[in-house]
């Protein structure tokens, strides 16, 4: 009797131990998902999609500590504040607060100005600069699966805020400041003496004022008519 107890045991184990997982290569049995789930379906795990870094590749800049500078192969990590770069074949990291600034062909990025802190792209607007402030976020999955909407896997958001750092023509400091540009198009006009003219502008070019771009062409077009 004993032979035959340890002979079923032997083929019905097996059986018991599948019933509540899926036994892998290892011999180890996986159990997936949570009390309730369907055991037979392996949970998924959601991937991070896009970057947290400013460019979608390395660019040459210049790193500016006290200033001298140092050219490399640069990008930006916005979730770390890390400036990472390539040196002798390998990727370095400085944190922003180790940094004066970095400068590519067509702006710089600087890490601090006055209340603002972070990533700070520098456009020459005339007598003004133009601030993009850029931040990252990951946006965890949405997904609901009972209903089957949503997204499975998390985003990497990357935000703009844009500013304004002005200076009068005679650059007097009491004149200096650093404003915010309101989104919208009617409060953002009403910033220059001309504003109709301004409003009718970015009507008639459908200027985007959340592109750096358009800010840039309708800034060097108006920045002298400033109040």
């Amino acid at each position: 009797m004993k032979i035959i107890a340890i002979i079923l045991l032997t083929f019905i184990s097996p059986l018991l131990i599948s019933a509540q997982g899926i036994v892998n290569k290892d011999g180890n049995v996986d159990v997936p998902g949570k009390p309730g789930d369907n055991i037979l379906e392996k949970k998924y795990i959601p991937k991070n999609i896009g970057s947290q870094l400013l460019f979608e590749r390395y660019y040459q800049g210049s790193i500016y500590f006290k200033e001298k500078a140092q050219v490399n192969n640069v990008n930006i990590d916005l979730e770390k504040n890390l400036i990472l770069f390539e040196a002798k074949g390998n990727l370095m990291q400085l944190d922003f607060h180790e940094v004066d600034s970095v400068t590519f062909e067509n702006f710089k990025i600087i890490f601090n100005l006055g209340d603002l802190h972070g990533c700070l792209l520098v456009y020459d607007v005339g007598p003004h600069n133009l601030i993009n402030s850029k931040k990252a976020a990951l946006k965890e999955s949405d997904y609901n699966k009972s209903l089957d909407v949503g997204s499975r896997d998390n985003k990497w958001i990357i935000t703009d805020d844009f500013y304004l750092e002005k200076y009068s023509n005679a650059y007097y400091e009491k004149d200096y400041g650093v404003i915010e540009l309101p989104s919208s198009k009617k409060k953002f006009s009403a910033l220059f003496l001309n504003s109709d003219v301004v409003l009718h502008y970015i009507k008639e070019n459908k200027v985007k004022l959340d592109e750096v771009e358009d800010l840039v062409t309708l800034f060097h077009k108006y920045s002298a008519d400033l109040r």
